[in-house]
């Protein structure tokens, strides 16, 4: 059985980007959004295969499964279903109600994104929903992949990237055992109900998922990360993934 490993839409961003604050740059908004787009663009362009796979041996293959957005969909209206309870027991609550789960948000009331940027992916759009993200967070779009960015807290950047097409690799009998024994060690993130795995790196600890037929990787960028929590244990990245802001539910066609 071969296995499917989703591509990570982050790498050229992570490229472009690195060494430096991912919204702390020069320039004007539009014109580090055109920078990044510009790198992204560039390392995509095709290249020469310097060792291609020995006679008999299959090349990897890249699938693009349908969108589940019924799926997305559901996740919006169950939320809004809790919220709604959340709402009308206000009163007589005794502890905190949990806000993990997928909601709408409309793009074009949060100031620093473009709207077709949005329009242009073609995949569920989903960025960690927190006030000081919203009011930050800045969107590149591909039909089958898109690319976010956004401050979190002070000392604390992220970037958060989707998409549909992922890795066919053959026989990957220990590969996918490993995966699925990281997977496993962990509960589904709250509200969203997908396995997940973190990793880290001198540059970003990454939180990686997948829902609807759709990798996302969640990944922050701390000043200090070795001694800032946010960015040395699992809890805070934990939570941002497993509220979810969603902004284009429209998205997809009708059920």
């Amino acid at each position: 059985m071969a296995l499917r490993i989703f591509l990570a839409a982050s790498a050229a961003l992570a490229a472009a980007v690195a060494g430096a604050k991912l919204v702390a740059q020069q320039g004007t908004p539009d014109e580090r959004l055109e920078e990044i787009r510009a790198a992204i663009e560039d390392s995509a362009k095709s290249r020469p295969r310097l060792a291609p796979p020995p006679i008999g041996k299959p090349p990897l293959q890249v699938d693009a499964p349908p969108v589940d957005w019924a799926e997305a969909r559901r996740l919006v209206q169950e939320s809004r279903r809790r919220d709604f309870r959340s709402a009308t027991t206000a009163a007589v609550a005794t502890a905190p109600q949990s806000t993990g789960g997928v909601r709408a948000a409309s793009p074009s009331a949060l100031p620093n994104l473009r709207l077709p940027e949005v329009e242009r992916a073609e995949i569920p759009v989903l960025i960690p929903a927190t006030a000081r993200i919203l009011e930050t967070v800045q969107v590149i779009g591909q039909p089958d992949a898109y690319t976010a960015i956004a401050e979190v807290a002070d000392g604390v950047d992220m970037r958060i990237a989707g998409s549909r097409k992922r890795l066919v690799l053959e026989r990957p009998s220990g590969a996918r055992a490993s995966l699925e024994k990281m997977r496993s060690a962990r509960p589904p993130l709250p509200g969203i109900g997908a396995r997940y795995v973190i990793t880290r790196s001198e540059s970003s600890t990454d939180l990686s998922f997948s829902r609807f037929n759709v990798g996302y990787v969640l990944s922050l960028i701390c000043d200090d990360p070795r001694n800032d929590v946010r960015c040395a244990e699992d809890d805070f990245i934990t939570e941002l993934a497993s509220s979810m802001a969603l902004l284009n539910e429209g998205a997809g066609g009708e059920e």
